[in-house]
């Protein structure tokens, strides 16, 4: 998918952050502290499988516990996007 959403992350000037498998603990971590308060918008890309049905959802609850955890109340909307790969 890499080739695909690379050109547009760069004509959209938005960042683009790839993984195998679900997100670690420390990825989510990090993604959480680059927030700084500023909106985010997540598209969380996974295959059909079942695993890829919950890892979005997995990813959300990380990013919620970090956010209660750190105080910070910034504007997190996650939309998984699932492809036949």
């Amino acid at each position: 998918m890499n080739d695909v959403l690379l050109p547009l992350c760069g004509q959209y000037r938005v960042n683009l952050v790839t993984g195998v498998g679900e997100m670690s603990i420390t990825s989510v971590l990090e993604l959480t502290r680059r927030m700084n308060g500023k909106p985010v918008r997540i598209f969380y890309v996974s295959d059909f499988d079942p695993a890829g049905q919950s890892m979005p959802c997995a990813v959300a609850r990380k990013v919620e516990y970090f956010q209660h955890k750190h105080g910070d109340d910034a504007d997190v909307m996650l939309f998984p996007t699932r492809v036949d790969c």
